[in-house]
């Protein structure tokens, strides 16, 4: 291989050494709280960070979570959970009654999971 032929070699396996190397996406967490980030507390937060540590996932390394918040604004929490649902979310957690009713009605193929006191008393 003489020289021009080794430079051409070596440009072609860096510009695809990338496209080789990509790996598979983040999974990503849609969190769908129907009031403000304040009244959801870093207590909170921070409660959901450890619950999903436990489990082997942390948030910006194993997991991404787009976290969508209403500040009790009814028709917010829907364009947020149609916003999550259109962004690909692996998996919607909902922080109450209103925002899995929400979340339901954006998607019926993301899994969702609720936080809420009586899921099936909604349902009516």
């Amino acid at each position: 291989m003489n020289r021009r032929e080794l430079l051409l070699f070596g440009g072609v396996m860096a510009a695809s050494g990338p496209v080789c190397a990509q790996q598979k996406p983040m999974p990503r967490i849609g969190l769908l709280y129907p009031n403000s980030l304040e009244q959801w507390g870093a207590r909170a937060r921070e409660g959901f960070q450890e619950g999903l540590r436990s489990l082997g996932w942390i948030e910006g390394k194993t997991v991404s979570i787009d976290y969508r918040f209403a500040n009790g604004d009814p028709a917010l929490l829907s364009a947020n959970a149609a916003d999550l649902a259109t962004g690909k979310a692996d998996l919607i957690v909902a922080f109450s009654g209103f925002a899995a009713q929400a979340a339901r009605a954006a998607t019926s193929t993301i899994p969702i999971v609720m936080d809420t006191g009586d899921p099936v008393g909604m349902s009516g």
